[in-house]
């Protein structure tokens, strides 16, 4: 936002649309927050009119992206998306409602574009929405979230036939996710929609990996088939109307077919899920199939072999993930990663642990059979599913068709399998039958586990793992004849599979193109002290970074950066570097009033070296009463009074103050630019290096390749003149 770069990516599309036909405008935006800061931001609104509009159907994807990559994925797919559904629906048959196309800035930067949409009289035009993002460069686009009052949507979703990849679920697990997209902005409107991602190949989203070759042109199809169909089914239904209607459960079942139903029929088939295992249970007793201290061993052996599951999992994380970054990481946040090396094989490793709890789970029970009936084993581990269906019906209702189905088809097996006599031996049509009522649960288990492992990743991999526990158990009746002859042949297979995908994963974890090292080197000039240098927030210097802050093969030092970056008293390696040529920032004094209320100041700001982003301080004893920018009133404050400015416009813009007249003024201005200067002898960083994205260790003050020049300017009182820096 703000960048060179963003104006021509957003001329693009504005020359892009008008060679299609539609109809362009460029919405800017200036938008003052609470905290003193304002956004500046450009959005493109394009719009093709309908034959009879009730109201428009709206797509919207961002063109910004972050500083740390060239953003193909996140959000260059959804604007190409966007882009080619706007040429393929202006060379087809017009619709009845117009389709409004929203390519918003500064998403990056808090959703700046969305909001300022949102807040216009355009947003009342809108009856439905769709947002396209990308949080990884590959996988199925999923529709992730919706709206609140989603019965009518999910139904049309359904009618539309695009075949999308959906579940309540889902949806359930993003809502309990301290992220945001540019939906989130739309439903804040009360608007109604659907937003679509793919998520999975993490370790390339927001780095410069984000490349147009690493993009899936599946993932880009998919995002294109949603878009171009469902512009033509809701293009052509009636929006003005009330669309909210009751929530429902909604999923895929064979293939891409998706399934919903009310919400309020959850808990009456959670309840009869619940019955039939009630009955499965008295059932078994009566007839002696399982007793109750068996039924109880049941119930304990999987909940013991879940925690051996886990544990082996936990200990197999450690290795491919370094056991000190795994500590930390869980004993701090989890969300702040401290880097990516693992995530480049984030589905390899997560099909290995659930290969290796495959291998454990079978093992065990394997042991198991010999001491407790499979019968029992087997209800006992259909208890913990009652458990889990309450869970999930109280705090994940969306989600609790995943536990009800598979419960109620396995216990109805079991069920089934308990009216022959007590003692019969077992029958492969009897276990090809507990298979068969086996199988909802597998089918939905086993995507739901691919799924969570590309949201929530690998980190998290000793509980998701308890998903494969609980569809193994479903398998529990099957296993004497799967692992017959020899009882090993299956665990032990499980488990080389496990240990071999994870050899393969740590033998290929060095440092190339495609999986850099990540580092920090960040670069401060302070104009008035005529210093300047090199900074970084890594823990370790490598071969690279060295070459700056340890010159001529001196010492490395830390040391505080508070002259470069204002309050950060934080040390971090540090070593002086040669004064680039940037012009710094400018104030130029436009006018110099005294008046009965206090001194009127206005001046120029400007900073030729286009900053991402400009922050002025109040440095002198003096207090602020008021600003004004942008034609908009600031709130003043004392000595700690700031006013920053995102997406600095490059003309630069007028800043006007009322101070106190008796008291000094002084104020400090600081621009913060991306990309690092050159200098003679000073190395490019290599190919197998990248600098560190804002996808890991979170709470550092500044990023790798940022640039911050800092200038003090005093402002004695003359009438008229130029700026006086220090």
């Amino acid at each position: 936002m703000g960048s060179a770069a963003n104006a021509e990516v957003r001329a693009y599309i504005v020359a892009k649309l008008k060679e299609f036909g539609v109809e362009v405008e460029e919405q800017i935006s200036r938008h003052l927050h609470g905290d003193n800061t304002i956004d500046e931001a450009t959005s493109v609104i394009g719009r093709t009119a309908g034959t009879a509009n009730t109201k428009a159907f709206a797509l919207m994807a961002h063109f910004d992206s972050v500083p740390y990559g060239p953003g193909a994925a996140d959000d260059g797919s959804g604007v190409v998306t966007l882009l080619e559904t706007a040429r393929a629906l202006k060379a087809g048959p017009p619709l009845r409602n117009d389709i409004i196309f929203i390519f918003t800035d500064g998403e990056e930067a808090g959703e700046v574009g969305a909001q300022a949409f949102m807040r216009s009289a355009r947003a009342e035009q809108v009856g439905l929405i769709l947002n396209f993002e990308a949080r990884g460069t590959s996988g199925p686009s999923l529709m992730f979230e919706t709206s609140a009052g989603n019965g009518w949507q999910i139904r049309e979703l359904a009618r539309a036939k695009v075949h999308a990849r959906a579940s309540s679920l889902t949806f359930e697990v993003y809502k309990r996710i301290p992220f945001g997209t540019d939906f989130t902005s739309a439903k804040r409107r009360g608007l109604k929609g659907f937003n679509f991602a793919f998520i999975e190949h993490f370790s390339w989203y927001h780095t410069r990996n984000d490349t147009p070759e690493h993009l899936s042109l599946a993932s880009l199809q998919n995002h294109g088939t949603y878009a171009l169909g469902l512009a033509r089914h809701f293009g052509n239904l009636p929006l003005d109307g009330d669309l909210t209607r009751p929530d429902v459960v909604y999923f895929n079942s064979l293939g891409p077919w998706l399934v919903y139903y009310p919400m309020t029929w959850s808990g009456p088939i959670a309840w009869t899920a619940a019955a039939v295992f009630l009955a499965m249970v008295i059932l078994g007793l009566a007839r002696e199939h399982v007793g109750i201290v068996e039924l109880l061993g049941g119930m304990l052996a999987l909940g013991l072999t879940a925690m051996v599951c886990a544990l082996s999992t936990l200990v197999a994380l450690a290795f491919v993930y370094g056991p000190r970054k795994l500590f930390v990481q869980y004993t701090t946040d989890i969300t702040h990663l401290p880097d990516l090396v693992a995530f480049h094989h984030n589905t390899l490793y997560g099909w290995a642990f659930a290969a290796l709890t495959m291998g454990v789970f079978i093992g065990c029970y394997q042991a198991l059979c010999r001491r407790i009936r499979v019968e029992s084993l087997a209800a006992g581990a259909l208890a913990w599913w009652v458990v889990i269906l309450a869970v999930m019906q109280r705090f994940l209702p969306g989600g609790g068709y995943l536990a009800a189905w598979p419960l109620l088809f396995a216990a109805l097996g079991l069920t089934i399998s308990f009216l022959r006599r007590p003692g019969a031996a077992s029958t492969p049509s009897r276990v090809f039958m507990l298979g068969w009522l086996a199988l909802p649960g597998i089918l939905f288990l086993a995507p739901a586990y691919h799924v969570l492992l590309a949201t929530v990743m690998i980190m998290t991999a000793p509980l998701l793992v308890l998903v494969i526990v609980l569809m193994l158990s479903l398998l529990i009746p099957q296993f004497p004849l799967m692992t017959s002859p020899n009882p090993w042949w299956l665990p032990a297979g499980a488990l080389a599979v496990a240990f071999v995908m994870l050899a393969l994963g740590v033998s290929s974890q060095g440092y190339t193109a495609e999986r850099p090292r990540l580092n920090c080197l960040a670069y401060g000039l302070n104009f008035d002290t005529g210093r300047a240098a090199w900074f970084s927030s890594d823990e370790k210097l490598d071969e690279w970074t060295s070459r700056f802050l340890q010159p001529n093969g001196s010492r490395a030092k830390r040391g505080t950066i508070g002259e470069y970056l204002t309050g950060e008293e934080r040390e971090y390696w540090k070593a002086p570097a040669p004064v680039a040529p940037y012009q710094g920032p400018q104030a130029t004094l436009v006018s110099d009033t005294t008046r009965p209320e206090g001194r009127e100041v206005t001046m120029r700001l400007a900073v030729p070296d286009r900053p991402l982003e400009v922050r002025v301080r109040l440095v002198s004893d003096n207090k602020v009463h008021w600003a004004r920018v942008y034609d908009q009133q600031v709130p003043g404050g004392g000595k700690a009074w700031s006013i920053n400015f995102r997406g600095f416009p490059a003309a630069g813009t007028d800043l006007k103050l009322l101070v106190d007249a008796t008291a000094p003024l002084s104020l400090k201005v600081e621009a913060r630019l991306l990309g690092l200067p050159s200098f003679p002898g000073l190395p490019p960083r290599p190919e197998h290096m990248a600098p560190e994205p804002n996808t890991i260790r979170r709470p550092w003050p500044f990023r790798s390749d940022h640039v911050f020049l800092i200038r003090t300017f005093d402002f004695p009182g003359e009438a008229a003149g130029l700026h006086h820096p220090r």
